[in-house]
């Protein structure tokens, strides 16, 4: 028979298991549950960086297919009369050859006086309405209208001919009227080197400083430190592509790094790095239709120890294009695959590694309200497939966008 003292202290090795057993389900749900919002919250920051990055590869593009002195001035050389020798005939002494002859000949004077001046400044405003199905990203979609107010600033000075040095600055505020957790403040600064090797050779450098603040989740702020280097080639007049790679130095203001057991290492914040190649193919035919594919492929790498949570392989092909219909309308749309293999995050109970691949489908309309002023609307529809089940999910965002360039 056991005695009182015996199955007192049995009574309590019990207890001390099951609380002991309940407490470390409560941690493991608890820690679950955080790495889940962060991996969520790092998908909506990455979102958030490309547009930005889309805006700035598309402006840079536009504004190298056209290099300064790449358009000749015409004259009387090349068998056109002066203005002063049209005007000087009166006004019925002309032929209507020589009219259009004058008219082209000041306006490319004009273009030439433009470009001649060593400096500029661009500014590129942008207020943004949409609703968004899945703003957290997850299984159980939650719809949440957003507001986003962007402004950009560029300065260029032409330094040389060949050789032209901008700075900009740029801020972004998004808004989420439901998903506070997720609205972000982007700040940032950029300084590039154009240089023109020769007609159809043009280089690149730039680096790129972003402030990226989460007000109602500092965990998740970052600032971020980018240098992009890109060789471009223009051939058979339409078409050109350019190679380039990038390297990312990304610090958290307010995240602690794990270690391996998955606890916070106190006075250590959690860093990441990428490197990134880039190649780009794209055409343009008659000013009216642009055509690009995009690949990129990066190696992303955290001192977050446990599991290496953040440490993927990443491969993106784009493919996308537009089209001016009419002096006032046009579209734009494209498509993209994305495969992410994690290096050591394996799914729960089982020893695999995690792989997903998402496929993200966008088109726009365009109307032009003034030659400074667009008005446009996109639907964008993310779908990712993972082999973690929880890591599946489907995203649709309709937006209207009033852009104005002055």
């Amino acid at each position: 028979m056991i005695s009182r003292n015996a199955r007192s202290r049995y009574l309590v090795v019990v207890l001390g298991l099951l609380l002991g057993t309940s407490q470390t389900a409560l941690s493991k749900s608890t820690s679950t549950a955080q790495r889940e919002q962060d991996r969520g919250l790092d998908t909506r920051l990455e979102q958030r960086i490309e547009r930005s990055r889309d805006r700035q590869d598309t402006r840079g593009i536009t504004g190298a297919t056209a290099p300064s002195g790449s358009v000749r001035t015409t004259g009387a050389s090349h068998g056109q009369p002066e203005p002063s020798s049209v005007s000087a005939s009166g006004p019925g002494s002309f032929t209507p050859e020589e009219i259009v002859a004058a008219i082209e000949l000041r306006a490319q004077e004009e273009l030439s006086r433009q470009r001649a001046r060593k400096w500029n400044l661009d500014t590129l405003w942008i207020w943004t309405v949409a609703n968004e199905t899945n703003p957290n990203l997850s299984k159980a979609h939650k719809s949440s209208l957003s507001t986003e107010e962007y402004l950009g600033l560029t300065f260029s000075y032409r330094m040389h001919p060949r050789l032209t040095w901008q700075i900009g600055y740029s801020g972004d505020a998004f808004n989420y009227n439901e998903f506070t957790d997720l609205s972000t403040i982007t700040n940032s600064l950029t300084t590039k080197l154009i240089w023109r090797v020769a007609q159809p050779f043009q280089v690149e450098a730039h680096y790129v400083y972003d402030d990226n603040t989460y007000p109602y989740n500092s965990g998740t702020s970052t600032w971020d430190q980018t240098i992009h280097v890109r060789a471009r080639h223009d051939f058979l007049q339409h078409y050109y592509h350019y190679v380039g790679w990038s390297y990312l130095n990304r610090q958290y203001k307010d995240q602690d790094t794990l270690d391996g057991t998955s606890n916070s290492i106190l006075g250590k914040y959690r860093k990441d790095q990428r490197h990134t190649g880039i190649y780009e193919v794209g055409s343009a035919w008659r000013g009216h239709t642009t055509l690009r594919v995009r690949q990129e492929a990066y190696l992303h790498r955290s001192n977050a120890a446990f599991q290496n949570f953040y440490d993927a392989v990443d491969y993106k092909v784009k493919l996308s294009g537009a089209h001016d219909w009419t002096e006032r309308w046009s579209s734009a749309g494209g498509v993209a695959y994305e495969l992410k293999r994690y290096t050591e995050r394996e799914l729960p109970d089982r020893a695999v590694a995690e792989r997903d691949h998402a496929t993200t489908y966008q088109l726009g309309l365009t109307y032009r309200l003034s030659p400074d002023v667009d008005l446009a609307y996109t639907w964008r529809y993310v779908r990712q497939h993972s082999n973690d089940p929880t890591q599946k999910f489907g995203d649709i965002t309709n937006s209207l966008a009033l852009t104005a360039v002055f």
